[in-house]
């Protein structure tokens, strides 16, 4: 089991502080509809943290499926897990070796019946419950 990593650690907010300048996060906050306070600013720095530095925030396959003769979607997102191996991954391809262990084996997926692709304000929709299928590979 992985232990458990701090949300955003002080050298990813370190980190985000040299790479964006004042006005770069008060831009940021502003296209994100965050308040302009001090909740609002740190909630930007945040978020800007977490998407340089944890891609299971962004990745995500979605597919149309039909299980047991009902349609709907199928997603699968990526993880903790998935995320620790796919930086395995890229340090072994950078040294020359091989990769036997996918990192898209990790993600988690989940059962969306009734539902069509690209209606996803539906996942909100209680009629839409998704159901856990556990992991992809």
């Amino acid at each position: 089991m992985p232990t458990q990593q701090p949300f955003v650690s002080p050298d990813d907010i370190a980190s985000v502080l040299q790479q964006y300048s004042e006005q770069g996060i008060d831009e940021q906050r502003e296209e994100w509809f965050l308040p302009n306070d001090v909740a609002g600013y740190q909630a930007t720095v945040e978020w800007l943290c977490i998407l340089s530095t944890q891609r299971y925030f962004t990745n995500a396959i979605q597919l149309p499926f039909s299980m047991n003769g009902t349609r709907g979607v199928i997603i699968a997102l990526s993880t903790p897990e998935s995320t620790r191996v796919c930086k395995e991954n890229t340090a072994l391809l950078e040294q020359g070796s091989y990769v036997l262990d996918p990192y898209w084996l990790y993600y988690q997926v989940w059962w969306y019946a009734g539902m069509s692709l690209l209606n996803f304000a539906g996942i909100t929709d209680p009629r839409f419950q998704g159901q856990p299928c556990g992991l992809l590979g």
